[in-house]
């Protein structure tokens, strides 16, 4: 089905690895408060609308680096690498910053609020490190290079892609949300994320120029869809998919305020019924945010659907009717912002 292959779609830009696991939720970042019942069994149910207040105004971002720094830690451990002695943010004298990005640059090719590049030598001024990482809060990106070697080998067996090497690696964490592997002049390569996209974190650090997005906007309702999201505030707005022959519905992809990656689904009033769940059949939830009713509808545990997470949100906007897929990372009250946030834009408002 389109729906169906939309989500694989996002899914391949998301993740780019043979094997992926669930990564914890970060803490939510919302911003409207409401109330309402919800359905305790496994048919799907509707709650009687409840009401909000939206807000847009997302809180200054912190970007001080301790966070980021203790994920080097951890990950460098579990890559089986000895961390260096002391970080430097001037690490322009490094092996490998000519072929590294920016800290500012990585986190806006990701959508992130921070970035850093950081440098270092071994303790005994053996080895040359550079990380790039950025973040909002919690939620991380990071690309690390080493002339250093791991305590043991990499296994192999798990491919990442990214533009250094395209040899196998090995997951290193658990949940499958860090790779490490050997490079091509004996280089050792880590690279993951805290609930973001893998993918992601592995192919945006290098150098240059990134390719805009390909895909034209054909459709009412994808110009409205992109207006309305960059209005909201959403970062890396661009078509996700082509709309097939003869629909008037357009897939928007974006990243929200917060880092949650995600697709809306935009269509002419109509088109489809947003009060209808598509992708989920679980419990179900109508609020009222700004006299509109959006639904939230919650997965049931034999909802299929690869590595979406969280929920479906649906709601009228104007002459439009959007449904945001559910993501790959983050929490229901992350999309419940973000859809407070494209209810309050004049997009949606002027109907």
């Amino acid at each position: 089905m389109t729906h169906r292959r939309v989500l694989a779609v996002v899914a391949a830009v998301a993740m780019l690895a043979t094997a992926c696991g669930d990564d914890e939720a970060a803490e939510p970042t919302p911003t409207a408060t409401s109330t309402s019942t919800t359905s305790t069994t496994s048919t799907p149910t509707t709650s009687t609308p409840t009401t909000s207040t939206p807000t847009t105004t997302p809180p200054e971002p912190s970007c001080a680096v301790e966070g980021p720094l203790a994920l080097l830690d951890e990950a460098l451990a579990a890559a089986r690498l000895s961390t260096p002695s002391e970080w430097s943010a001037d690490p322009q004298t490094t092996s490998f910053a000519s072929r590294t990005t920016s800290g500012e640059e990585y986190a806006a090719r990701l959508g992130l609020d921070c970035g850093t590049l950081l440098g270092a030598t071994g303790a005994l001024g053996d080895s040359d490190w550079l990380a790039v990482v950025a973040w909002t809060g919690s939620r991380a990106a990071f690309a690390v290079q080493t002339t250093a070697a791991p305590s043991t080998p990499y296994t192999g067996g798990a491919y990442v892609q990214n533009p250094v090497t395209e040899e196998p690696g090995e997951f290193v964490a658990d949940d499958m949300s860090t790779w490490a592997a050997s490079g091509p002049d004996g280089e050792s390569i880590v690279l993951g994320h805290v609930d973001f996209s893998l993918g992601a974190a592995a192919k945006d650090w290098e150098i240059g120029p990134r390719l805009p997005f390909e895909e034209e906007v054909n459709l009412a309702s994808e110009q409205h869809g992109i207006d309305a999201l960059v209005e909201a505030g959403m970062r890396n707005v661009g078509i996700a998919q082509s709309p097939e022959r003869g629909s008037e519905e357009g897939y928007i992809q974006f990243v929200s305020t917060t880092g949650q990656i995600s697709v809306a689904d935009v269509a002419p009033t109509g088109w489809f019924d947003p009060m209808a769940p598509r992708y989920f059949g679980g419990d179900t939830r109508v609020e009222s945010v700004d006299g509109v009713d959006v639904r939230i509808t919650l997965p049931l545990p034999d909802d299929n659907l690869g590595f979406a997470i969280a929920a479906e949100v649906a709601f009228a906007c104007a002459d439009f009717v959007w449904i945001l897929e559910p993501p790959f990372n983050g929490t229901v009250d992350e999309m419940e912002a973000t859809a407070t946030a494209i209810v309050a834009t004049s997009e949606c408002q002027a109907g």
